[in-house]
C-alpha cells in the first residue's frame, strides 16, 4: 500500500572484497570556441571468502548428487538474500566534444557524444550489460528581446547492445540496439525576481524512436511532450 515500507534484500556484494576503483577526467576549452571532455572509471569487485563447504559422510568422503557432483553445504556467494559473482565491476569512457558559432543573430551549438560501458553486476539476478551510445546534436539559440529567446534543439541516438549474439536470437524478438529522433523548441525567459534569477521555459517536444527486431520490420514508437518549466537560482 502506498507509504508502506518494502523489503530490499542487501546482497552484501562489499562485505569481504578488494575493490579496487580508477577514475580520471578531462577537459580542453580552445580558444576557438570548440571544447572537448573524456571522462573514464574502470572498478573491480573481487570475493574473497568463495570457499565451499561440501557435504561429507561418516567416513569424511564427498557426498554427491545423481550428476556425480559434489552437493554444497555452504557456499558463501549463494544464500537466501545473496546470490553474487566472485568477480564483478564496472568499466565506462565517456566522450563529449562541442562547438560554437554565430550566424548573423543565430548561435549554433552543435555536440557530439559516445559513451562506451560494460558492466558486470555482482548481482547475478542483474544481467551484465556492454553497450555503445552514440549522440550527435545541434541547439539553435535566437534571441526574441534583451532576457528572452528562442530555442530549437535536434538530437540523434544511436545504441547498440553488445553483448548478444544476433545470428542466436529468434525471428521477431528484439537485438537490443535501437534508433530515436527528438526534436524541441522552447521559449526561454530569465528575469531577476527577490534576488533570485529565475528561468522560465515553455516549449513542446517531439520523440521517435525505432527498436530493432530480428528478421522483421523494426518497431516504431513516437511520443510528443508539452511542457512549462520554472527554475529558480541565487544571483552571484
Amino acid at each position: 500500500s502506498s507509504g508502506s515500507n518494502k523489503y530490499v534484500a542487501d546482497p552484501l556484494g562489499a562485505q569481504d572484497a578488494m575493490i579496487n576503483t580508477f577514475f580520471a577526467d578531462w577537459q580542453y576549452q580552445s580558444p576557438r570556441l570548440w571544447r572537448t571532455i573524456h571522462k573514464i572509471k574502470w572498478e573491480t569487485w573481487r570475493q574473497r571468502d568463495t570457499d565451499k563447504i561440501f557435504e561429507v559422510d561418516g567416513a569424511g568422503e564427498l557426498l554427491l548428487d545423481d550428476d556425480g557432483e559434489p552437493i554444497v553445504a555452504f557456499d558463501p556467494l549463494q544464500s537466501d538474500t545473496r546470490n553474487g559473482r566472485k568477480e564483478s565491476g564496472f568499466f565506462g569512457v565517456i566522450n563529449k566534444a562541442d562547438y560554437q558559432f554565430d550566424l548573423g543573430r543565430l548561435t549554433f551549438i552543435p555536440r557530439i557524444k559516445s559513451e562506451v560501458i560494460n558492466l558486470a553486476p555482482f548481482d547475478r539476478q542483474r544481467v551484465r550489460r556492454q553497450t555503445w551510445d552514440l549522440i550527435p546534436s545541434m541547439l539553435i539559440r535566437m534571441p526574441l528581446m534583451k532576457r528572452s529567446g528562442i530555442e530549437l534543439g535536434w538530437e540523434q541516438r544511436f545504441f547498440y547492445e553488445l553483448r548478444r549474439d544476433e545470428d542466436k536470437l529468434a525471428a521477431g524478438s528484439r537485438t537490443g540496439d535501437f534508433g530515436g529522433l527528438v526534436l524541441a523548441a522552447q521559449l526561454v525567459n530569465t528575469r531577476a525576481y527577490l534576488g533570485y534569477e529565475l528561468r522560465t521555459q515553455v516549449g513542446v517536444r517531439l520523440d521517435r524512436r525505432r527498436l530493432e527486431v530480428v528478421e522483421d520490420s523494426n518497431e516504431k514508437r513516437t511520443s510528443g511532450l508539452a511542457f512549462l518549466t520554472v527554475f529558480g537560482s541565487l544571483r552571484e
